[in-house]
């Protein structure tokens, strides 16, 4: 598999459909999460030089920097990091992967969580179509009732790894001491708990 000449085909598809978007909501439109994880899947799969996939993620968020720029508003509020949460020996299977929980940072405003996945794992084609599906929905709240919403996610490949941030909105109230994380697809779904303290 030409994983470069796949990885081409599949942004100028996404930026084609684009082009029939209002500018001001193209970001959303184009998922660049997505595509990095795609990305990132190749690449552990040994179909994708890292150094290609670096060329055209980057040529990707120039073009979207120069296409569809986010404002800044005045009123928004400053994130504070607030505390970082060490999640060592927590593990979870999506799909067929075991990913495994590196830290929760708790942001006035937000949520990341860290994780990683082995890049020796068998990655077969099915395997990995799977794991990188875009139909996984990660959702989560508190034991104080709050809902979260992940709006999006990077990956980047580390040696042996694949380390993947996961970004959650809002930032959680002061009271709240426990995190129901909930990562499902049609064919699958995992329940996992989180401390926030």
């Amino acid at each position: 598999m030409d994983g470069r000449a796949y990885l081409e085909k599949v942004i100028g598809d996404r930026l084609g459909s684009v082009r029939q978007v209002p500018e001001g909501s193209r970001t959303g439109t184009l998922n660049l999460p997505e595509l990095e994880g795609i990305a990132t899947g190749l690449i552990a799969a040994g179909a994708l030089r890292p150094a290609d996939a670096e060329r055209i993620l980057t040529d990707l968020r120039k073009t979207m920097a120069r296409t569809s720029p986010r404002p800044v508003t005045a009123d928004s509020p400053a994130s504070k990091p607030l505390r970082v949460i060490s999640l060592a020996g927590h593990t979870f299977i999506q799909g067929e992967v075991t990913i495994t929980l590196v830290s929760l940072e708790v942001w006035s405003t937000m949520l990341i969580l860290r994780s990683a996945v082995p890049t020796d794992h068998d990655w077969t084609p099915d395997t990995m179509i799977k794991f990188w599906d875009s139909r996984w929905r990660w959702r989560a709240w508190d034991d104080t009732g709050t809902q979260y919403r992940s709006t999006d996610s990077a990956s980047s490949s580390l040696q042996d790894v694949v380390v993947d941030s996961r970004t959650f909105y809002p930032g959680p109230p002061e009271e709240a001491r426990m995190l129901t994380l909930i990562v499902e697809h049609h064919e699958h779904q995992v329940a996992v708990e989180i401390p926030l303290v």
